[in-house]
């Protein structure tokens, strides 16, 4: 998949604040301050962009729950993309300038001023 499309399915993806469940957490040892986030999640990432989501297992609770084929998302992969669709985004957007001395008129002051003109 080339960075074009990868860009374009990173478009489809919803930002969502979520919340760790308790059990969890507590296991992957999250203080109570960063058991709240913001980003996507992994199971939609997963279906348009999985090389930036990583297979870690079943993962065991201390209760004895099984969280099966847990996915986590790979956020500096993730985080690079929304930064390079940014970047396009803004130079897609950027009007070309024209050069000063070709906006300047003799009987403009200002660029006579700046020696343009």
């Amino acid at each position: 998949m080339d960075t074009r499309e990868q860009l374009q399915n990173i478009t489809q993806l919803r930002v969502v604040n979520y919340r760790y469940d308790d059990q969890f957490a507590e296991a992957a040892g999250l203080p109570l301050d960063q058991r709240i986030d913001t980003g996507v999640l992994a199971q939609e990432l997963n279906h348009v962009l999985p090389d930036a989501v990583l297979e870690t297992g079943d993962v065991i609770l201390p209760t004895g729950e099984t969280i099966p084929n847990l996915l986590v998302v790979n956020k500096v992969r993730v985080k690079l993309l929304f930064e390079q669709r940014a970047v396009l985004v803004i130079a897609r957007s950027l009007v070309r300038i024209p050069p000063l001395a070709a906006m300047c008129t003799n009987a403009n002051s200002a660029c006579h001023h700046f020696g343009v003109g």
